[in-house]
């Protein structure tokens, strides 16, 4: 009896195959941080990272996550909040009394 293949991954295989692609892609990129672009590895790296981000949309139907732009109210809720006291004093100012020129 011959074993019958299926045309389709299921939902945990899909997503199983989508996680180990996006670690592939993070160790990727950390190995391409320290090459030269015109490099052949590389060029080898970058193709192999394209075929990843490729097979990530085949896979979900939509880009990878880290090639999602965040919508505009996610990024205004997420955004990092700056602190009112970063601004209470004007930047001239305190460069100005660091050289010892005095202030305003």
């Amino acid at each position: 009896m011959r074993y019958r293949r299926r045309k389709a991954l299921n939902d945990r295989e899909r997503q199983a195959a989508v996680e180990a692609a996006g670690r592939l892609h993070r160790h990727l990129r950390i190995d391409m941080a320290g090459l030269l672009p015109s490099s052949a590895d590389y060029q080898a790296l970058l193709a192999l990272s394209e075929a990843v981000n490729r097979v990530i949309r085949e896979l979900t139907g939509a880009d990878p996550e880290w090639m999602q732009v965040m919508p505009s109210a996610e990024y205004a809720v997420n955004a990092p909040i700056l602190d009112d006291a970063i601004f209470a004093e004007p930047l001239h100012s305190s460069l100005a009394e660091r050289h010892g020129r005095g202030g305003g």
